[in-house]
């Protein structure tokens, strides 16, 4: 790893972020390069978001064609990479959600589908669960769990109660005449990769219908394709108001999306809710060309098999120093019985960049498209990280 101190990143940027002693400089499929030109296993993958690896090439075409002839479209003007975007995106959208808004980021489509349920409800309540993680902006982190992130804003936050994840019993308990909708994430990503239950979110959507609020589901790290099913919350059969979904969408480029039911957008006027930069046409090549992909290649398939194939290596890990295992796909994790932080170090010097994750998991987000080749060189780095006496 550099020793070199990023400096001009170090004078400028506020330090928001805890930074791993990294410099990449390019990438290519499932691999990374530093600086110094060292190659590495990406199960990062920039937080979920190069989903198909870095530079696949139907997209990195794809955008450069756009680069070529357009590269901004205002939402009050109509483009053809956007309908392309649009159409490809009808083939994935889950049964009754055929409305669209397009933005940013997922912290911009939580904030939309916030509004939508506020203005749709006439109510500003919500309900969400303990360890959820919807975002940083305000209306965002309202919905957000930890305190370190709360508590300096919780005057201006909108009145949020969390229920446990994996408990539908709280989630009924908490709801009340003031509650315009219920957020959950089907797989809680930073909160270390948590899968609920059989049947929970079944309960929680039933516990909704009966007691007249919107369902949000929040599939911005859990979907398109990475816990083997196109969308995480299919594993349950639930049928969402709303869905929030972005990161992987366009493979890397900024990008966030809301689908909704056509009763539910309907509350929204012309004006109400726009975005600049939201269906830009770079952005809708990319995430056309990444939702093509994903779809003609059933990707999700794969996320399955190699996610399964991981299991299996990390439940092989000693116990001595690993307390869980868990996940579905390729959205696993990691839990370990001390700080992880020499696990972390172990696995960079050997060449395999993981996520850090609180005190003590380590999570691995790969890219779904992924094969057998990579996946066994990176079990022997896992293996070897992972031991006690390492």
């Amino acid at each position: 790893m550099s020793a070199e101190p990023l400096n001009v990143e170090d004078q400028w940027l506020i330090p928001t972020y805890a930074k791993l002693p990294l410099k990449i400089t390019r990438g290519e499929g499932s691999y990374i390069w530093d600086a110094e030109d060292r190659r590495l296993i990406d199960f990062a993958t920039g937080y979920g978001t190069a989903i198909l690896g870095h530079r696949p090439p139907m997209v990195t075409a794809a955008i450069v064609d756009q680069v070529g002839k357009l590269m901004v479209c205002h939402g009050s003007l109509y483009n053809d990479a956007r309908q392309r975007f649009l159409e490809a995106l009808s083939l994935a959208a889950p049964k009754g959600l055929d409305k669209v808004f397009l933005c940013n980021s997922g912290a911009e489509a939580v904030e939309a589908a916030m509004k939508l349920a506020v203005k749709k409800s006439g109510k500003k309540g919500f309900v969400a669960f303990q360890g959820a993680y919807h975002g940083k902006t305000l209306g965002a982190l309202s919905l957000t769990w930890g305190s370190k992130y709360r508590e300096p804003y919780q005057s201006v936050l909108l009145p949020t109660k969390f229920a446990r994840y994996g408990d539908s019993s709280s989630v009924a308990q908490l709801i009340d005449g003031e509650t315009a909708a219920v957020i959950v994430e089907p797989v809680q990503g930073e909160a270390g990769i948590r899968v609920p239950p059989s049947g929970f979110l079944k309960e929680v959507e039933e516990t909704c219908r009966h007691a007249g609020v919107l369902l949000i589901v929040d599939e911005i790290q859990s979907g398109m394709g990475r816990t083997g099913r196109l969308w995480a919350h299919e594993h349950s059969g639930i049928r969402p108001d709303i869905m929030c979904f972005g990161k992987g969408l366009a493979s890397g480029i900024p990008i966030g999306s809301v689908l909704t039911t056509t009763e539910v957008a309907s509350v929204w006027s012309k004006g109400e809710h726009t975005t600049t930069f939201g269906g830009n046409p770079i952005s809708c090549a990319a995430g056309a060309a990444t939702l093509n992909e994903v779809i003609s290649k059933k990707l999700w398939l794969n996320a399955a098999d190699m996610g399964s194939r991981l299991m299996e290596v990390f439940e092989r890990l000693p116990h001595s120093v690993v307390r869980e295992a868990r996940g579905v796909g390729l959205m696993l994790a990691v839990e370990t019985k001390q700080p992880s932080s020499p696990v972390i170090r172990k696995l960079l010097s050997s060449g395999l960049l993981p996520i850090p994750t609180g005190l003590n998991v380590v999570r691995m987000l790969p890219p779904i498209n992924i094969d057998a080749t990579v996946l066994a060189e990176a079990v022997p780095i896992i293996e070897t990280a992972f031991k006690e006496d390492a």
